[in-house]
Order: C-alpha cells, then structure tokens, then sequence
C-alpha cells in the first residue's frame, strides 16, 4: 500500500472568533495553500557567485464549500458588516491537519492564524447542482507546525 496520502486524510477547519465553525465549513472541498515567498540575487564585486536572500511574506489560501445551512452567508454578512461599519474583521484561523497512513507518524497540523477572507462566488449551477461558495483569504504570519 502506498504511505502518500490522499485528500481524504486531510481536515480544514475554520474558527470565527474563537467558534469552530461547522455545518457547511466542515466539508472543504479543493484547498490550495500557496506560500508568497520570493528569492532575490544580489552580486557583489570580488565574488563569483550571487547571495541569495529569501523573503517570506506570509500565505494564500482558498477552498470550495458546499451550501448545507447558513452559515457562509452569516460569515460573508459578518465580514461585509464589519467592514462597512469600520470594526476590525472576524479574528479568522484555518487549521490543516494531516493524517498520515504510517502508524509511527503523528498528525501534522498547520495553522493559519489571523486570516483574513472573502466569498470569491457562491454558485447555484443547474437544477441538480449542488449550491456552492468558493472562498479564498491570505494569512500573514507563518504557520505553526504542531
């Protein structure tokens, strides 16, 4: 058996304020996390190769949902509202678990702390479809590996 591991060992969770959001947020669909990093050359005379500096600046992220209750438009509501009325956004954290198949292996977890998000779509395709929302958000500082 392969030890890579598939999506289906691997857990989103979104915390609100200090409330585990569940319902619609508990089943996370396609979540890309990409890292804003940049690598820079720098020549200086007298020497034959370049310093290379690397830059880290913080994390972009998204996710799909589907619609099973409210609770992304009460999320989407909250965001819209708070910033319409100047008050700080919802203290947003994304926690990433990953389960690995070798029973030596513990969990790893990656967290996402004082995210800030946005409702990209949300989606009502055909008759059958299913409704969904994709979101997408960045995270500034980096992740804690636990």
């Amino acid at each position: 058996m392969s030890q890579r591991i598939r999506g289906q060992e691997v857990t989103v969770q979104l915390i609100s304020d200090g409330d585990l959001k569940g319902g619609s947020f508990a089943k996370v669909k396609n979540f890309n996390l990409t890292p804003r990093t940049d690598l820079s050359e720098t020549d200086f005379l007298g020497e034959i190769e370049s310093d290379i500096d690397i830059q880290h600046h913080g994390f972009d992220f998204d996710f799909e949902i589907d619609m099973a209750d409210s609770k992304m438009i009460e999320l989407f509501n909250v965001i819209v509202e708070r910033e319409r009325m100047r008050l700080p956004h919802p203290d947003l954290n994304v926690v990433v678990t990953f389960k690995f198949r070798s029973l030596t292996d513990i969990p790893a977890v990656i967290v996402l702390e004082h995210a800030k998000m946005k409702m990209d779509t949300l989606a009502a395709g055909g008759r059958k479809d299913y409704v969904n929302s994709k979101w997408s958000g960045k995270a500034k500082t980096c992740p804690q590996l636990l």
